[in-house]
């Protein structure tokens, strides 16, 4: 899939433009290690951010998450307070992806026991859209 080189101001949070997307080894997506980022872990000098892009097929949806690096503590995944998105592809005419649409929800989960902490005002909802500048109203 040739995806777009530039998007909306959301593209920043997205990922794009920060180095090679690399194929997941066994599963349908592509990862990336973001370096360099505003993840700061108490003990921790690793300040990358890990993002994976997914695919739902067989429609034109994909999964998004990211989380840093450091609060995965040496494992390879991070279960507690991903910011998970769903996305739904923008195609044109011509069946190029000019994007996505999506939403984000995210509950607060206590990390030791990766059970909802019931804290709400730590959780939040987003409503996101990453396309082609063209299709910007």
């Amino acid at each position: 899939m040739s995806v777009p080189t530039t998007f909306s101001n959301y593209s920043a949070t997205f990922g794009i433009g920060y180095g090679s997307w690399l194929k997941c080894q066994g599963s349908d997506c592509v990862g990336l290690r973001q370096k360099n980022t505003g993840c700061r872990c108490a003990g921790s000098t690793n300040v990358d951010r890990i993002r994976y892009l997914a695919d739902l097929a067989p429609a034109r949806n994909n999964a998004y998450t990211y989380w840093c690096e450091c609060l995965a503590q040496g494992k390879p995944c991070y279960r507690a307070n991903n910011h998970v998105q769903s996305l739904l592809q923008v195609i044109d005419d011509d069946r190029k992806l000019q994007g996505w649409v999506g939403v984000e929800t995210s509950t607060s989960v206590n990390p030791t026991t990766l059970q909802p902490d019931h804290v709400f005002s730590n959780a939040y909802w987003a409503v996101l859209d990453m396309v082609a500048p063209a299709l910007r109203p």
